[in-house]
């Protein structure tokens, strides 16, 4: 009788076991796991030398994060004003989570996704956002001295992405012996360099370079004045970068006032390169807005100064993204009228 006793003793056991072990097999097969996203926005995605409209436009203010889980399960979208978020109750399995950084005006500026597995634990990832989002528009006021052209003065624009392929379907409004030009287009968000120039009989006059950032729902403005043979100061370069700070810089020259026929060495230098190394940027000089073959140093050497004035530009920008920012500096040598022999 005990030995039945003993028995039904040790079945019972052995039965309340296999029951435990059922709940916690079934706790981690349905357990839940709770995860810290922190958001890490790319540089690459900010400030550039035209900007769009709005009051800080490229500054995020605040962040959307949805996802995808197992067995149907939803994250809704939710808000975050910090770069940091944690979530809790997340089904254990595969899931995949998209994010969106926005501007204070509700404009989307980048986003991005991930895919990662959850677990019965805490959970960390790094979400990249490196996808600029939607679409915007781009529209530029261009002016010059009429006493300064003909009828017989073009005017040449030409706009291209940050892979260096040009756009096309601009629309161009010019009244060359009214001084103005207006450039607009619709333009998909990311990054461009424009180049406007003024050529009379075939020979280029003036030149303009810029780059231009488009985002979103947002017009990209600006009114730029084309200089035919006029002195201008030094023009400094902001790069404003609100996950890597501001680069600054400017353009001098080796000689301000050079004669006919004397050398130029223009110089760009940046004083504040916000974290990044001088041997990180790339260069691009331009003269009146015509890429000069080679000239592709924070150096350009003007190897015999004109007569008048030629604006040089400066494109700088770094290995990923060669459209960062712009700086021009002016090289004039006041003409000497003279009767030929």
């Amino acid at each position: 009788m005990k030995q039945k006793r003993l028995t039904y003793s040790i079945i019972t056991v052995l039965l309340v076991s296999l029951m435990l072990l059922s709940c916690n097999v079934a706790q981690e097969t349905h357990g839940y796991g709770t995860l810290t996203v922190n958001f890490a926005p790319s540089g690459r995605i900010f400030e550039r030398t035209i900007m769009p409209v709005g009051s800080a436009p490229l500054d995020i203010d605040h962040y959307t994060i949805s996802g995808v889980g197992p067995e149907g399960q939803l994250l809704s979208s939710t808000n975050s004003t910090s770069d940091t978020i944690t979530i809790d109750d997340l089904l254990v399995g595969n899931w995949t989570f998209e994010a969106t950084a926005y501007n204070a005006s509700d404009i989307p500026l980048a986003n991005g996704r991930f895919d990662t597995y959850i677990y019965g634990s805490t959970n960390t990832i790094t979400l990249s956002l490196d996808e600029v989002v939607g679409s915007g528009s781009m529209h530029v006021d261009f002016s010059w001295n009429t006493q300064q052209v003909t009828s017989d003065t073009d005017f040449v624009f030409t706009l291209t992405d940050q892979s260096g392929t040009p756009v096309t379907g601009i629309t161009i409004n010019t009244d060359i012996l009214g001084g103005t030009s207006t450039v607009t287009k619709e333009l998909d968000a990311g990054f461009y360099t424009f180049s406007a120039i003024l050529t009379h009989s075939g020979v280029q006059i003036a030149g303009y370079t810029e780059s231009i950032r488009i985002i979103d729902s947002t017009v990209s403005d600006a009114d730029a004045n084309l200089i035919i043979g006029k002195v201008i100061d030094n023009v400094g370069m902001t790069i404003t970068d609100v996950t890597d700070g501001v680069i600054v810089g400017s353009i001098a020259a080796s000689d301000p006032s050079p004669s006919q026929g004397d050398p130029v060495t223009l110089t760009f230098t940046a004083s504040d390169t916000a974290g990044l190394s001088n041997t990180d940027l790339v260069y691009q000089w331009y003269a009146d807005g015509s890429a000069i073959s080679g000239a592709t140093t924070h150096e350009y050497v003007v190897g015999s100064a004109l007569s008048g004035s030629i604006r040089y530009d400066i494109i700088v920008g770094s290995a990923g993204n060669p459209i960062m920012g712009s700086a021009s500096y002016t090289v004039s040598v006041s003409p000497n009228p003279s009767i030929a022999n």
